[in-house]
């Protein structure tokens, strides 16, 4: 039922009953005060029950395209949670702090093998390799005149997600000589999904020097031998690093 009141200015304790203006109340409970009305509010239904072992001070709806008794997030400590802005993103991902360092889950990960939802999450940043690569020359057809390069590598997650780049490491690459890279740091532990990593070499310009993107290799891989032409060079994504 709603009442219609012009204007209706919710409660005020303080001031004597018999003084109140027709659109005030001392007690305003279970009701909704908007559009000049006063409306009640309908029973509590309980719509689900977190499954998370524990105390729940936080609590988040997941599973957008589920119905919503199905998933719910919840935390003992005080968390914020968003999803990502992502077009076209058929997982959900979703990102949250305050448990610990920054984190993201998606569907996959958040409703694995268990009920306490997020149930696995991956670490939001990607560590970068703490290593210069080694550098070696190896037989193979190079530049005609010889060229001095850097390279670096970065980490690359299963989210396609990019890391810092490693330090540097200068060689040389001759007519009758290309560079092969080895001596990759470890692939860092614990939950990150590091699966890939990304090649970037050196290329002087009149305009300046900048580190382009020569291979991809995965996580797993000892060695990379660049035998990439100058020519293909500018086919392929300058290094343009933003850490998360």
């Amino acid at each position: 039922m709603i009442i219609p009141m012009q204007g209706m200015g919710g409660i005020s304790p303080k001031i004597t009953p018999e003084l109140l203006p027709p659109n005030a109340a001392q007690v305003a409970k279970n009701v909704r005060l908007h559009n000049g009305g006063v409306a009640s509010l309908k029973t509590p239904t309980v719509v689900a029950t977190p499954t998370r072992v524990g105390s729940h001070q936080t609590i988040y709806r997941f599973g957008k395209n589920q119905p919503d008794y199905q998933y719910w997030f919840s935390w003992s400590s005080h968390v914020n949670v968003a999803r990502g802005p992502i077009a076209g993103d058929t997982e959900e991902r979703t990102y949250y702090t305050g448990d610990g360092v920054p984190k993201k889950t998606n569907f996959p990960l958040a409703t694995q093998s268990g009920t306490g939802y997020p149930v696995a999450y991956y670490n939001l940043k990607v560590p970068a390799p703490t290593a210069a690569p080694t550098l070696s020359s190896v037989a193979g057809a190079g530049p005609v005149v010889t060229e001095s390069r850097a390279y670096v590598y970065t980490n690359v997650s299963a989210w396609g997600e990019e890391s810092a780049p490693s330090p540097a490491t200068i060689g040389d690459a001759t007519a009758a000589t290309v560079v092969q890279l080895s001596n990759f740091s470890a692939v860092p532990t614990g939950s990150y999904s590091i699966t890939q990593r990304y090649i970037y070499r050196s290329v002087s310009a009149s305009s300046g020097t900048n580190y382009y993107h020569v291979g991809t290799i995965a996580a797993a891989t000892t060695t990379f031998t660049d035998n990439v032409d100058i020519a293909a060079i500018g086919e392929h994504a300058v290094l343009n690093h933003h850490e998360t």
